[in-house]
């Protein structure tokens, strides 16, 4: 049986010896809604639930602008809509990523900035691109390659 501390070090050493094509995980912020189901993503990004800086998973489904539809990004939202985003970059070498600090998103009204792309979401966590109002991807608590809940 494996204890929790014993699942963290694995989780977090683990992507430094896999191969980039193997998933990976890194355990969700414990606030999370998908980590209880009684909370909300809004308060959670708001920060109501404690914590210094909500982080979470969005897998996005199709490709806009320099994100990659099919690849998960991760993002925490910093306060005073402000957000980062880390993930790869589209059309660029598969080793290429960025992590990029924008302003512009109030998560109280259910939206997220992702490299200056303007998103809202639900508390299903379903994610939408404000240009088109079309579904773009999926929230998740826990980050990696595949967005493990």
């Amino acid at each position: 049986m494996l204890n929790s501390r014993t699942v963290l070090l694995a989780a977090l050493l683990l992507p430094s010896f896999v191969n980039e094509t193997l998933a990976y995980f890194y355990p969700g912020h414990p606030a999370c809604p998908w980590a209880d189901p009684s909370r909300t993503w809004a308060k959670f990004l708001n920060k109501e639930y404690g914590g210094r800086n909500p982080y979470f998973s969005i897998h996005f489904t199709r490709h806009i602008g320099d994100i990659e539809g099919g690849k998960c990004y991760s993002i925490t939202y910093l306060g005073n809509e402000t957000w980062n985003a880390a993930g790869k970059i589209r059309n660029v070498n598969p080793h290429t990523s960025k992590s990029e600090t924008r302003h512009g998103g109030d998560p109280t009204k259910y939206q997220i900035n992702v490299w200056g792309g303007q998103f809202t979401y639900n508390e299903a966590g379903e994610v939408f691109y404000v240009p088109d109002g079309q579904l773009a991807g999926h929230m998740y608590c826990h980050i990696g390659s595949e967005c493990w809940k």
